[in-house]
């Protein structure tokens, strides 16, 4: 039985002024909800960053911060099947608040996540996209694993929506968070990744096996890499989001390729894109559905070829938010996590 009814949670009030607040409502539950007690987030460097710095020009402020947390279920609403008292689940939302809006408002101490399960069994009509990312966390699967799990589910259903073949070469561009998952999968898939980069992330890079890592930096080795590959690979996936690099990423690409802009979120820019020549390629843009990637991603989780100590850097309380960002932005982590309020 909850005791108050405001609690703590991350606010951006402006592009470069964050704030922990300590007057956000803790929200009422609907017959299809749960109410959770985050236990722990990550900070994304590529949304989380993005609305912090105002890079989004979608987002309204002040917003609720936070999309890769994962709570403690306190309290049912009354049509709940699938959840129960003490279950672990990812992403709980938090909707807007005392005025502010949100982005998912992951970073508060509370929030609900839906029984899309008995909403589908019951009739519902509507679009459950959005809820498909609460799933109940195996037992044997720690906290760590758990946050990680929610950007490993994403790349996993995006990966299942290009359907690459084993034995396809691969180009990544990028070597924050994103791009590691991108590499560990691909590579678990049998396909041979190329990834493009900072030199200081080579070495984590070279965990995940049969990955060549070329540092953008070193205008030799970029130089010698695009001649030695052109109409190399069958696809390029662009986790960075910069449109400069994809373009000069697509005479590596073969007729008839696959150019995934799952960083790069305005690939309709590519439509009539010409690579010196006529060079017909297909286009995904960053759309996925993570509906049926979690039982998967449990299972690599399980066997090891997921561990979350790969990606995160640091762990800090959530009321250090502010040095959390600091470490993404000086680039001294990929990742870093948030341990929440003790229950």
């Amino acid at each position: 039985m909850l005791h108050k009814q405001r609690m703590k949670g991350v606010v951006v009030e402006k592009p470069g002024l964050v704030e922990l607040k300590e007057d956000i409502l803790i929200p009422a539950i609907g017959e299809y909800e749960v109410l959770c007690r985050n236990l722990a987030g990550a900070l994304c460097t590529g949304t989380d960053l993005g609305i912090i710095y105002g890079k989004n020009r979608e987002i309204r402020y002040p917003t609720i911060l936070g999309h890769e947390s994962v709570g403690r279920v306190v309290a049912a609403g009354c049509k709940v099947e699938n959840y129960k008292i003490g279950d672990i689940v990812t992403s709980p939302r938090m909707m807007k608040a005392n005025g502010r809006y949100s982005n998912w408002g992951g970073f508060c101490e509370y929030g609900i996540a839906t029984d899309h399960k008995k909403m589908e069994a019951d009739g519902y009509e509507g679009c459950l996209e959005m809820h498909y990312c609460n799933q109940v966390v195996p037992g044997e699967i720690g906290i760590e694993n758990a946050v990680m799990a929610i950007t490993w589910s994403e790349v996993c259903a995006y990966l299942d929506r290009i359907d690459l073949k084993q034995g396809n070469r691969v180009l990544l561009l990028g070597s924050g968070a994103v791009a590691l998952s991108f590499a560990v999968m691909l590579n678990i898939g049998g396909c041979r990744v190329s990834v493009i980069g900072n030199g200081r992330c080579a070495e984590r890079f070279k965990e995940a096996e049969a990955v060549e890592f070329v540092d953008y930096t070193d205008c030799r080795a970029m130089e010698v890499f695009r001649n030695e590959n052109r109409s190399a690979f069958d696809c390029v996936v662009d986790a960075v989001g910069d449109r400069k690099t994809v373009e000069n990423s697509l005479k590596m690409l073969r007729e008839n390729g696959k150019l995934c802009l799952y960083g790069l979120k305005d690939g309709n820019i590519f439509d009539h894109f010409k690579v010196g020549e006529e060079k017909p390629f297909f286009i995904f843009d960053a759309s996925y559905s993570v509906k049926t990637a979690y039982e998967r991603v449990f299972e690599m989780i399980r066997e090891k070829h997921l561990r979350a100590d790969m990606w995160l850097d640091r762990i800090y309380a959530l009321d250090d938010i502010h040095r959390a960002i600091d470490d993404l932005v000086s680039r001294n982590a990929i990742k870093v996590m948030l341990r929440f309020p003790a229950e």
